[in-house]
């Protein structure tokens, strides 16, 4: 699931509105930092990460 967040984050960022929220889920424990860096890269901000065993989720704005 994380190659597919990341292959989506130069097509999500512009859609995400200035004060709009972004929740991402679907990832593997380990897998998060690649997902960040390419949201980052796109101009969104990592906000918060939640985790669930090994299943994790993260918050990011713009």
């Amino acid at each position: 699931m994380s190659e597919i967040l990341i292959g989506m984050a130069p097509e999500m960022a512009p859609h995400l509105d200035k004060a709009g929220v972004a929740l991402l889920s679907g990832m593997l424990l380990g897998q998060d930092e690649g997902v960040i860096a390419a949201m980052e890269k796109e101009g969104l901000r990592f906000l918060e990460r939640f985790e669930d065993g090994r299943w994790v989720s993260l918050v990011l704005t713009r």
